[in-house]
């Protein structure tokens, strides 16, 4: 049975204090505690002081110690501390010898304790000794010690000194406070600010700190033959960083190295790279070194992230920078993120080939021959090569599946162009059809628009060059040309064809949409007369009905296919054609017939800039045709200028332009609806309107100041994208169109992981409208599954996929494990180290029984309030409360129990005795660690209340039983989880329950067992894609053997054991396939079994000797089978000999 903790209040008063310091040393006290504890002379204080920094990699030189100065007396220039006069600091504290300083922890004087702490000594608040002694520091006095100690690192042992003639001969202060102020005052002392103060200059620091281009860091530049003039001071260095968070597939992060003034001699700047993602793997530095040349004031080097298929969490790089030439002062390093955002780099089903399949595909010999002019390919501003290079179960993104209607003049299907791919020609002359003219060497306009569309690879590549074709005739037509024009739609639609694509326009004087609309109001026409008038001459009722006829059908193709319209070529005109702006009239209010659903216009443009149009001018484009004008919204601006095309088929061999350049809308149409036919193919549930939402949201609009916005909504999914009159919305990009498409006002958390809002329980399957769907943001989704599950959810979650919906209701799918790290699999392997064994060697000698201890001071115990007879109340910092120290006293220190070592909070605990039992009772909330406040980000959130009761038995030298309850608030058995696999609930319970047996085997030995086991469960996760889990049971467990004196003096230890692992239980995620295209999506819910395939068990032997006085031996091995609970798992071994002697 469960339980729930109601939440207990302790008001603890604590007076603390933060530290600027970027990079904390120290984490905790009893970390620094070597470093300033045990010396008795200046020169043992610099030697530990060196020893300790060094454990940290951090080295302090022998020119740098000897800055470090003996004094003392200090403190009371630095703040006011406001003693009376004949107490300023005059006298040093007295050493003391370590074995009093432990027999002081380990073994207090509880009489004097008793007669300190009776109330009848303590001074009245009204006593003079009271008022004389009583005051604080407060933040300001704390602030003023770090920013001295970081001006001014060579009074660090003085500054040492004076908190200890505080605290031990002025009493002052008590431990806890002196301990607080020295962690502080440690964590801002900074080695490379000591070394900067060395002559010669000395190598130092470089950089840190957050933002675009923001230097970070001043350095002081004194030496190297001087600045840039004269008597002016001497250049600063400062260091400025584009970015300190990338995804592995954006831009390089530029590291700018900048002088105030030009140096008289060469800067050299080293940059020593670091963190946990592997260079030249996940990314490549330029170069580890920088030179700044005389005369010159900075110097660059730049990180490219490597967008790799490897399934990776967030991995940083540190940087940090040494300077030769200048003296520097500055914090030392800079970390930058390089993100794994799968679903921004792998896009859709399909995903990117590699820059060598891109630069195959636009070095094709039938690639080149389509640009004439020299200058960029119109597809590869388009990213039209980068979308090809796109694959998916081995389908390449070229168009396959996908038909485009061409509807055009003088088609003829025997060219090279068609090959490959199925035609159906609607007018060949059969029954009910017209006929094509022939394509010759002057008329041949079809070719090049079917050419520029789907132009086979091996001919003249198209935009879809594996599209299929459907071909009809504009001038040959029977009867009236509306209603041929709509018969061939309507086959054109029945057909499949995603795109209709039509390069033509009205003739004569009045066909711009500016004058028909002109001619329309000055006639007193409506639109259908209007267009019957100028398209078949008259308004008679069959004219009518003919061109009613056309409407109605280009209505009903888009309810399964886009029309793209050429804007016309002639940049005198006023407006956009006519014909390409029906949706003007038609538009479901101004006529009940709406054209606004799925249509694209576009005009002819000559882009002259280079090959990167992220940061094109308007300067780089001329327009070539018509405007966009009143079709600003569905218009897009492409380079159709200076190209060669396909024309016809001379005895039998297909002919290309070659002398004559040409150009027109009529090309620029057909690469946009080839366009089309591969965004159909990667998003295929897309409805066209989606189709045109997204192309026209992702064209590229940097190169122009927008004059208006049109915002696109699909299934309540909103964006906004400026157009210009001119531009229309700007060059097609439709690589950026197979990417997650966010914008300002709808960021990228908008891109993510659809759940049911309020989601939990388990139904199997269903579906939902995105109505009721809430999006997790895929940037932020990931998983940290901790040892205790193994591989259990790897396997459950093998093959999984599961779909994520940017702003425009776009799906991408993609592989679940992909966001589940596994790196915990490794984190329970005991690991012994050489150094370990012979410091251990060292110290050897024969171990105690394993009996049941009584402490009067536990670990982390820094107030006690128990009587004589060691009962009563502790309060314990920084180590788990006493009831789960009494659990872990004998217990493997190298594993990570969730139940019993994580939680090292604010303790309260009680201890008392009950019918002869020693009952501990402790409670824990690692949320509040009054030590220190450096480390609170990294604390995992979790309450801990536990019971262990240690019996008295004739039978066992320790038998203990220990229960408890843990409420977890961010995990589940430390597995951490965020974005879609949130685990941010406050009541993910666990009960455990421990037992603990020690039995002497007289002259046999010693047996001892210790084992835990745990219940949890999670509260269904709201908004998850986790919804459920049952009961989840696991378990630990360590079997000790001992014997001594096997031989003579030596012992013998056998142990094994078991790292905390899941017995029983699974866990449901529900994931979403891919909308239908009304918006309702299905989801499916998978029962994953918890538990992992296999059992880490450890096998650890070890001998001890002493032969002599002088000499002793040791030899130790540690063999693992199923390293973290993988069935299989190699099997591990560490086989360590050690020797000690003494001379």
């Amino acid at each position: 049975m469960l339980f729930k903790i109601t939440k207990l209040f302790f008001f603890f008063l604590i007076i603390s204090f933060s530290t600027s310091a970027k990079a904390v040393t120290f984490q905790n006290y009893s970390q620094l505690f070597e470093c300033i504890e045990n010396h008795n002379t200046f020169f043992g204080y610099k030697k530990n002081l060196t020893k300790c920094f060094e454990k940290k990699g951090i080295t302090i030189e022998k020119d740098s110690l000897k800055l470090i100065k003996n004094e003392y007396g200090i403190i009371d220039n630095i703040i006011d501390l406001n003693l009376p006069k004949e107490e300023t600091i005059k006298i040093k504290k007295p050493k003391k010898k370590l074995s009093e300083i432990f027999k002081k922890i380990f073994d207090p004087d509880f009489k004097e304790i008793e007669k300190k702490e009776s109330i009848f000594n303590k001074p009245s608040a009204l006593s003079d000794e009271y008022k004389e002694k009583s005051f604080s520091l407060n933040d300001k006095n704390f602030k003023d010690l770090n920013n001295y100690i970081k001006r001014n690192p060579e009074d660090i042992y003085a500054i040492t000194e004076d908190i200890n003639i505080l605290t031990y001969n002025n009493q002052y202060l008590s431990e806890f406070k002196r301990e607080e102020i020295l962690l502080n005052v440690y964590n801002s002392f900074d080695v490379a600010i000591l070394a900067s103060k060395v002559p010669p200059p000395a190598e130092a620091a470089a950089f840190g700190g957050v933002g675009s281009m923001v230097a970070v860091a001043a350095i002081a530049a004194a030496a190297g033959g001087g600045g840039g003039g004269g008597g002016s001071s001497a250049p600063t260095l400062s260091f400025a960083i584009s970015s300190t968070s990338v995804g592995e597939c954006d831009s390089d992060v530029t590291v700018t190295a900048n002088l105030t003034a030009a140096h008289s001699s060469n800067v050299t700047i080293t940059y020593t790279v670091g963190g946990t993602a592997t260079k030249d793997t996940d990314y490549a530095i330029s170069s580890t070194t920088s030179t700044i040349v005389a005369g010159a004031t900075s110097g660059a080097v730049t990180i490219n992230p490597t967008n790799d298929t490897t399934a990776e969490t967030s991995e940083t790089v540190t940087l940090a920078a040494s300077v030769s030439g200048v003296s520097t002062t500055g914090s030392t390093s800079t970390t930058i993120t390089i993100h794994d955002y799968v679903l921004k780099c792998n896009t859709t089903a399909f995903s990117e080939g590699s820059t060598s399949d891109q630069n195959t595909i636009k070095n094709r010999s039938t690639w080149t021959a389509i640009e004439a002019g020299g200058a960029v390919h119109p597809y590869e501003q388009m990213g039209i090569h980068k979308v090809q290079s796109f694959s998916s179960s081995g389908v390449n993104l070229t168009g396959v599946g996908e038909t485009i209607h061409v509807a055009d003049f003088n088609c003829d299907d025997n060219h090279d162009i068609y090959n490959n791919k199925t035609i159906t020609n609607l007018d060949d002359g059969d029954a009910g059809e017209s006929t094509f003219d022939a394509a010759t060497a002057s008329d041949n306009h079809c070719q090049g628009v079917a050419m520029f569309a789907a132009g086979d690879v091996g001919a003249r590549t198209g935009v879809a060059p594996d599209a299929d074709l459907v071909l009809s005739s504009i001038p040959n037509f029977s009867g009236f040309s509306g209603d041929d024009f709509a018969v061939d739609l309507d086959a054109a639609r029945a057909a499949g064809a995603i795109a209709s694509n039509q390069s033509w326009g009205m003739g004569g004087t009045t066909n711009n949409a500016t004058e028909v609309e002109t001619f329309r109001v000055n006639n007193g026409l409506t639109e259908r007369e209007a267009f019957a008038t100028l398209r078949h001459g008259s308004t008679s009722s069959s004219s009518l009905a003919a061109w009613d006829q056309y409407i109605a059908a280009m209505v009903n193709y888009q309810s399964t296919g886009v029309m793209v319209w050429a804007n016309a070529n002639d940049t005198t005109e006023s407006d956009i054609s006519a014909m390409a702006a029906l949706p003007f009239w038609y538009d479901g209010t101004k006529h009940s017939s709406d054209l606004t659903k799925a249509w694209l216009t576009t005009n002819v443009t000559q882009y002259t800039g280079d090959a990167d149009l992220s940061d094109a001018v308007e300067s780089e484009f001329t327009l070539r045709g018509n405007k966009c004008g009143t079709m600003k919204e569905y218009c897009l601006t492409v380079d159709g200028w200076d190209t060669f095309q396909a024309t016809f088929v001379s005895g039998g061999v297909s002919q290309y332009s070659t002398g004559r350049i040409s150009f027109g809308s009529s090309w620029s149409a057909p690469m946009v609806s080839g366009g089309i036919a591969l965004m159909a193919q990667a998003f295929p549930t897309h409805t066209p309107e989606q189709l045109v939402d997204r192309i026209l949201a992702s064209a590229n609009n940097v190169f122009f100041t927008p004059e208006g916005n049109t915002t696109f909504t699909t299934h309540g999914a909103s964006i906004r994208h400026g157009y210009h009159d001119t531009w229309g919305h700007g060059v097609p990009d439709f690589y950026a169109a197979m990417s997650p498409i966010t914008s300002d006002s709808n960021p990228a958390s908008s891109f993510g992981f659809a759940t049911p809002s309020g989601s939990g329980g388990s139904s199997g399957s269903g579906s939902v409208p995105f109505s009721q769907v809430e999006k997790l943001p895929v940037s932020e989704t990931g998983m940290i599954a901790s040892s205790s599950f193994g591989d259990g959810i790897m396997n459950g979650l093998k093959g999984k996929t599961a779909y994520a919906y940017d702003a425009l209701n776009g799906g991408f799918k993609y592989n679940v494990n992909d966001f589940i790290n596994y790196d915990a699999l490794t984190e329970q392997k005991i690991d012994h180290t050489l150094d370990q064994e012979i410091n251990y060697l060292k110290n050897f000698k024969f171990s105690e029984n394993k009996t049941a201890k009584d402490f009067n001071v536990y670990a982390g115990e820094f107030i006690n309030f128990r009587d004589k007879y060691n009962r009563g109340l502790s309060l314990t910092l920084d180590q788990p409360n006493i009831a789960l120290q009494n659990f872990n006293l004998y217990n493997n220190k190298d594993y990570k129990n969730p139940f019993t070592s994580e939680n090292k909070g604010i303790g309260f605990n009680n201890k008392f005795y009950f019918f002869g039992n020693n009952i501990l009772l402790g409670y824990n909330n690692s949320k509040f660690d009054s030590l220190t406040s450096v480390n609170e980000n990294l604390v995992v959130p979790m309450e801990t209340l536990a019971l262990s009761v240690n019996l008295d038995s004739d039978n066992f030298d320790l038998l203990s039983f220990t229960t408890g309850l843990i409420k977890e608030e961010n995990t589940f058995l430390l597995s951490e989880g965020s974005g879609a696999f949130d685990l941010n609930d406050k009541d993910n319970l666990s009960n455990f329950y421990g037992f603990n047996f020690s039995k002497s085997l007289s002259s046999l030995g010693n047996i001892y067992f210790s084992s835990m086991f745990g219940n949890s469960k999670l509260d269904n996760a709201k908004n998850s894609l986790i919804v459920d889990t049952s009961n989840v049971l696991s378990s630990s467990f360590e079997v000790n053997y001992e014997l001594k004196n096997l031989f003579s003096n030596d012992q013998l230890n056998i142990s094994l054991s078991q790292p905390n692992r899941v017995e029983q239980g699974d866990m449901t995620f529900r994931f979403m396939g891919l909308a239908d295209k009304n918006g309702v999506l299905p989801y499916q819910d998978h029962k994953v079994s918890l538990s992992p395939s296999g059992r880490q068990k450890d096998l650890t032997v070890s001998y001890y000797k002493n032969h002599s006085r002088n000499l002793k031996t040791g030899i130790k091995a540690v063999l693992t089978d199923d390293l973290g609970h993988v069935k299989n798992n190699s099997l591990d071994t560490n086989l360590l000999l050690s020797t000690s002697y003494n001379f």
